[in-house]
């Protein structure tokens, strides 16, 4: 029968040595890699990136009338889609927890919500067109540029309330 051969102190104790300098190795380079690459900064809520974005067109937010305009129209259709969408939704939960649900209960609150969410996109889209024509052609140009570009965080309110 073959004898498991059982390690010396020193073996275990230069393993583990090896492994703590690993890790400290590690730790390090990552410190170092991590001061070399900060973090973005967090953009904020959407009225922060809203404002952000007014002035990556070169449009103060606080003086603005045709933004506080746009900004208000957005708001308060999202507002709006809000308070009809709300009970729609406890109501297509409540009916999927009963013990059997009715599909086309929930598929009529559904469409609803769907009917509601249409709405909005059209009232948010009307006031973003009112707020394209008082821009002029670089600031359209600009605009458009940061809608389309999917990684410009400053622009996701618009992208949301048009349909992303």
């Amino acid at each position: 029968m073959p004898k498991i051969r059982v390690p010396r102190l020193t073996e275990v104790v230069l393993v583990l040595s090896v492994a703590l300098n690993l890790f400290v190795a590690g730790g390090f380079a990552y410190s170092q890699y991590t001061a070399a690459h900060p973090a973005q900064p967090t953009p904020g809520g959407p009225e922060r990136r809203l404002e952000i974005f007014a002035q990556k067109l070169g449009i103060d937010p606080e003086n603005s009338k045709p933004f506080k305009d746009w900004r208000h129209g957005l708001r308060t259709a999202q507002a709006a889609l809000v308070k009809e969408n709300q009970p729609l939704v406890a109501q297509a939960w409540a009916d999927l927890a009963l013990p059997t649900p009715n599909a086309p209960a929930i598929q009529h609150v559904l469409d609803q919500m769907a009917v509601n969410r249409r709405a909005f996109q059209a009232e948010a889209t009307a006031a973003t067109l009112k707020f394209l024509n008082t821009l002029d052609e670089s600031q359209k140009k600009a605009f458009m540029g940061m809608v389309i570009d999917r990684s410009n965080p400053y622009a996701a309110p618009v992208r949301n309330s048009l349909g992303n």
